[in-house]
C-alpha cells in the first residue's frame, strides 16, 4: 500500500503495533509481548507493504529494536523532539519527556484542535499532561499505575497480600483485607485523577479530558461530560507524526 508506515507503541508492559496511511490507522491494532515485537513488526510490515516504521518506546531496548528492524530492511525512526510536531513543548527538560506522552498529545491536539486538553495515560505509570488551547505542551505529572500500587503494598509490607482489580467490589469500605486494599488503590486513583481534572477545569472550563492506556477501563470517569476514552491515542498520534515526517522516516 502506498505511503504506508508501521507505527509501534512499545510501553513498559507490552507493545502495540498498527499500520498507518495518511495519518490514519488502517488496520486492527496488534498487541505483542516485548520479545515478539521485532518479529511481529516485520510480519505486519510485510503484510501491509510498509515503507518504514516509526517507533515510540519507553523501554531500555529502544535502540536495539530499531537496529534490528533496520538490519531486516525496514527503515525505522525513533520518535524524538527533533521531528516536526504540531505544538511547542514547554517542558524544562524536553529530552526527558516520554515519547508516549508526546505522541498522545499529538493525537489529542488533532482530535480537539484549539481546545485545552488534559491527557490521562493509565498504564504501568499514570501520566497527566496539560496541552493548552494555543498549542503548548506544558508538562504534567507522573504517578504509580494501578498494578504498581497493588504490587507496592505487597512488596513493602510484611503481611499484605498481592491483590488486583478483581478484588475491587466498588464499595468504599472493604470488609476484608483484600477488599480494603482494592478500595484504597482504586479510590486513591480515582481521587487523584479527579483532582487533576478539577485543576484542568479550573484553568479552562472548556478543557477536554481524554483517557488512554491499558488501564483506561478502570477509570469510572468517562460518563462525565467532556471526558473521552481513546485507548489507542498514542498510536493515533504516531500515525499523524508518520504522515508529517514521512520522507525522513523512509530515507533512513
Amino acid at each position: 500500500m502506498k505511503d504506508t508506515i508501521l507505527v509501534i507503541d512499545a510501553g513498559n508492559t507490552k507493545s502495540k503495533l498498527a499500520l498507518s496511511q495518511g495519518g490514519t490507522l488502517i488496520a486492527d491494532v496488534l498487541l505483542a509481548d516485548h520479545e515478539q515485537t521485532v518479529a511481529e513488526a516485520l510480519r505486519l510490515a510485510a503484510q501491509g507493504d510498509a515503507e518504514g516504521c516509526l517507533l515510540c518506546s519507553v523501554t531500555e531496548e529502544t535502540e536495539k529494536v530499531a537496529a534490528q528492524l533496520r538490519d531486516a530492511g525496514l527503515p525505522t525512526s525513533i520518535l524524538s523532539i527533533e521531528m516536526s510536531l504540531p505544538f511547542a513543548i514547554d517542558y524544562a527538560t524536553p529530552r526527558t519527556l516520554g515519547p508516549d506522552r508526546i505522541a498522545g498529545a499529538v493525537g489529542a491536539f488533532a482530535s480537539w484542535p484549539g481546545v485545552s486538553t488534559l491527557i490521562i495515560d493509565a498504564g504501568t505509570a499514570i501520566t497527566y499532561d496539560f496541552l493548552s488551547a494555543d498549542g503548548h505542551l506544558r508538562g504534567g505529572a507522573i504517578s504509580p499505575g494501578i498494578g504498581m500500587r497493588f504490587r507496592a503494598l505487597h512488596a513493602f509490607t510484611a503481611k499484605l497480600p498481592l491483590c488486583n482489580t478483581a478484588d475491587w467490589s466498588g464499595d468504599a469500605i472493604g470488609d476484608d483485607t483484600r477488599k480494603a486494599i482494592a478500595s484504597g488503590v482504586m479510590n486513591g486513583v480515582w481521587a487523584e485523577a479527579d483532582s487533576f481534572i478539577r485543576m484542568a477545569k479550573a484553568q479552562d472550563p472548556a478543557s477536554v479530558i481524554v483517557i488512554t492506556g491499558g488501564d483506561y477501563k478502570n477509570f469510572d470517569l468517562t460518563a462525565k461530560k467532556g471526558i473521552f476514552a481513546r485507548p489507542n491515542l498514542v498510536l493515533q498520534g504516531l500515525a499523524l507524526l508518520a504522515k508529517d515526517n514521512f520522507d525522513n522516516i523512509v530515507r533512513r
